[in-house]
């Protein structure tokens, strides 16, 4: 019992003595604390007493240095205010040089504007320009005439013209449409036409002549009185696939108004309507010619891109000419004024410079 109590009693010293160690060192730390603490202290008091110091050499200096911050306050502030107006002119001019840039922005569009119009009146102009024209055409024209009893149609028939265009006004209407007069000063047409020689009012079978192999109207070459064997073999010989052929020659000139339309680009349309007093001649197989004035009316339209174009006219007109017609009744050829009228369709290539 008693080692027991003595044991308790060891082992609650041995506790203590290990709670005083730790205690121990805990209050080390604590003093190594302090002295660091204390070396810091008189650490901030020697800089105290050293900004001490300082202060008080400022102070005693003090109004020297307030008067030079003053002047160097007042320089400055004088330089600010040399400086707010140098600002001040400077976006006065900033101002003045923007507004004389819009007014030379304003001046280089106008001029710009005025190039375009300019280069757009000399395209139009030069559109406009190609007055002159010469036209090269093949012509489906008939004829009805008073020495032929059927229509007579063409083997052939071609034309060419020359001719020049007078506007009326200088700028074109609504910028495309221009009223002219044309002047065709020189109209050209050749024609030839075949026609069976049966075909004509004189040659009727029992009241006609032959076709006239011996140059005469005698009444023995009446179809109704002839003499057999030689005479008439050679009249048979004549009749059979005889044709008279006539050439119609016409050299005239055109005058009239028309119409010009530019609605894109360089493509022009151009519809007319034409007098043509034209001198015509009638020219047959023998060489025997009649010639005679004749009127003509021409009306078309032209579709021309540039330098090139295609054209469509009608065409009609009348002469009269004085022929040699049989006679029966004096039994012999005299004049007679024939109606020749002229209809038709003509196909052109047309150049315009």
């Amino acid at each position: 019992m008693f080692c027991s109590s003595e044991h308790i009693t060891t082992h609650a010293q041995m506790m203590q003595s290990a709670a005083l160690q730790t205690e121990e060192v805990v209050l080390l730390d604590s003093i190594e604390s302090l002295t660091h603490a204390l070396d810091s202290v008189k650490s901030l008091q020697q800089k105290l007493n050293s900004d001490y110091v300082k202060i008080k050499e400022q102070v005693t200096n003090s109004g020297t240095l307030v008067d030079s911050l003053l002047e160097v306050n007042a320089l400055q502030s004088s330089e600010l205010y040399a400086l707010q107006l140098t600002n001040d002119s400077l976006n006065a001019r900033i101002q003045a040089l923007m507004a004389e840039r819009e007014v030379l922005i304003g001046y280089v569009d106008s001029l710009m504007a005025l190039q375009e119009h300019k280069q757009q009146e000399f395209v139009d102009m030069k559109r406009w320009a190609r007055t002159s024209w010469f036209n090269l055409s093949y012509s489906l024209q008939k004829m009805n005439s008073d020495l032929y009893r059927t229509e007579l149609q063409p083997d052939y028939a071609f034309g060419v013209t020359f001719g020049r265009t007078y506007y009326l006004h200088k700028k074109p209407l609504a910028n495309m449409i221009r009223f002219a007069l044309n002047w065709s000063y020189l109209d050209l047409n050749m024609a030839q036409y075949s026609i069976p020689y049966s075909d004509r009012i004189d040659e009727d079978g029992s009241s006609s002549i032959t076709d006239g192999v011996y140059g005469n109207s005698s009444e023995i070459y009446k179809v109704g009185n002839r003499i057999p064997g030689f005479i008439e073999d050679i009249y048979d010989d004549d009749e059979e696939g005889n044709t008279d052929s006539q050439y119609k020659i016409e050299a005239g000139m055109q005058f009239g108004p028309s119409i010009w339309v530019n609605p894109i680009g360089d493509l022009m349309i151009q519809a007319y309507f034409h007098y043509s007093p034209t001198f015509s001649i009638l020219l047959d197989d023998e060489l025997s010619y009649y010639s005679s004035y004749a009127s003509f009316f021409n009306s078309g339209v032209t579709l021309s891109y540039k330098v090139i174009g295609f054209g469509l006219e009608a065409r009609w007109g009348s002469s009269t000419f004085s022929q040699e017609v049989y006679n029966e009744e004096l039994g012999d050829y005299e004049s007679q004024n024939m109606k020749w009228r002229t209809k038709g369709m003509r196909v052109f290539l047309s150049f315009r410079f």
